[in-house]
């Protein structure tokens, strides 16, 4: 997308785009919360683990 001349695109491929690009920043923020859920949960196992052994 960001090597396309914008110049050398026609009106229904400019319209084509556009729910490409929703989906792709949806599908990219649901993929950071998917990521930012995991490293929570792997680091309250982390943290439960280092409690206990420090007991």
């Amino acid at each position: 997308m960001f090597g396309m001349n914008p110049a050398a695109l026609n009106y229904n491929q400019i319209l084509a785009m556009a729910p490409a690009t929703i989906a792709w920043c949806k599908e990219a923020i649901a993929r950071d919360h998917r990521i930012n859920r995991a490293l929570a949960k792997e680091w309250e196992s982390l943290l439960t683990e280092s409690d206990r052994q420090s007991r």
